[in-house]
């Protein structure tokens, strides 16, 4: 979760200023560069070939370049650049110019200025992180209409009337496949008892309380005879993140499953158990090394991945397909999907991370099937949530 989403994800996880906890939600986060290991500044994003390596499930377009750019939503974390990644090499496989740019936090009024500056010097498409959407509206619709409809908004869904093109998980879904994935790997049944811990480390965020909600929904249902605590404010800062875990653990001694929400979550509910001595499993969204290394060690039960490559990839290729066509991206909500990694196959995640060439050999299959017929993975925009 990033972002879940951030990740948004969530969503994965976000971090999230204080200012404003009470709009965002969650989603993916992206950085500012034509490389997918820059980091960003506060406005910028050259145009340039990606310099990532492409997808090889179709040859490259050899027709006219075309300018294209994204818009993430933060730079800085290891699932936004994830996403730069997959845009990249969509950006390398169909003879793009990509421009990406992010604010160095979460910033939407640089991140709208950014977006401003890549219309104004010439992109004929763009792909928006609208966190939170609300903030957006006026932009997408801007950018609407200098495009000639070339605009996907991406990681959360964009308010009715503006773009018509949405990339990015079910906030609910994502709850729902994490409680049910860590239930599972865990061994836990209908007869489990205890307490089950929940965290949102943004209570006002909508999005992660969709997410929380999913969570806790398919936790009533596979765990009837559990206790869930009222799900707690995990703190957005890792630091405060880690203590606040340290504390709710502490407090519920009889806790035998913790749910995280944000990305941040992961690392702090292994601290947690450590320094507690607990026996809890753990549900985690976040791919980091100490988070690999305890599903490996049996630490942690199950971890929900999002595919922030594929949703990076998608929105690129859609782009440069509509202006290269001088068409407009297709309609809908398109689900990138998730990647539930247990003890099972935390050895092939581990590979995957390891290098760019592991990246793409493991997303090459899924965007493969995800582009064989695209047109059937639209559903209906407004039921994105």
């Amino acid at each position: 979760m990033s972002l879940h989403h951030c990740l948004l994800r969530a969503r994965t996880g976000v971090l999230l200023a204080v200012c404003l906890a009470t709009v965002v939600g969650l989603a993916a986060c992206g950085s500012n560069s034509t490389s997918s290991k820059a980091a960003s500044s506060s406005n910028s994003g050259g145009s340039a070939s990606s310099g990532t390596a492409g997808s090889s499930t179709r040859s490259a377009d050899t027709g006219a370049p075309v300018n294209v750019a994204i818009e993430l939503v933060q730079s800085g974390l290891a699932f936004t650049q994830e996403t730069q990644a997959g845009a990249e090499a969509a950006a390398q496989q169909f003879n793009a110019h990509l421009s990406v740019s992010a604010p160095t936090q979460l910033d939407p009024t640089t991140a709208i200025s950014q977006v401003s500056s890549a219309l104004s010097q010439g992109a004929k498409g763009i792909a928006i992180a609208d966190i939170p959407s609300s903030s957006w509206t006026r932009e997408l619709s801007t950018a609407m209409s200098q495009t000639n409809g070339d605009v996907v908004a991406f990681n959360a869904p964009p308010v009715a009337g503006t773009a018509k093109t949405y990339v990015g998980n079910s906030d609910v879904a994502l709850g729902q496949k994490l409680a049910a994935a860590a239930i599972k790997a865990a061994h836990l049944g209908p007869n489990t008892t205890g307490q089950v811990i929940i965290s949102n480390c943004a209570p006002g965020a909508s999005l992660l309380a969709v997410t929380v909600k999913g969570e806790v929904d398919t936790v009533k249902q596979l765990l009837p005879k559990a206790t869930i605590e009222p799900p707690f404010d995990s703190q957005a800062t890792p630091s405060a993140n880690v203590t606040a875990w340290q504390q709710e653990i502490s407090a519920h001694p009889s806790t035998v499953l913790a749910l995280g929400t944000c990305d941040q979550d992961g690392d702090s509910m292994i601290k947690a158990k450590q320094s507690t001595g607990g026996k809890f499993a753990i549900g985690a969204t976040d791919l980091d090394p100490l988070v690999l290394q305890g599903i490996a060690d049996g630490t942690v039960a199950a971890d929900l991945a999002q595919n922030w490559y594929l949703e990076g990839y998608t929105a690129v290729r859609m782009l440069i397909d509509a202006a290269r066509n001088h068409t407009t991206p297709p309609a809908g909500w398109f689900q990138p999907g998730t990647t539930v990694v247990t003890k099972a196959n935390v050895a092939t995640l581990e590979k995957r991370d390891a290098s760019a060439s592991g990246l793409t050999g493991f997303y090459n299959p899924l965007i493969a099937s995800f582009w064989s017929n695209i047109a059937a993975k639209a559903q209906p925009l407004s039921g994105a949530v």
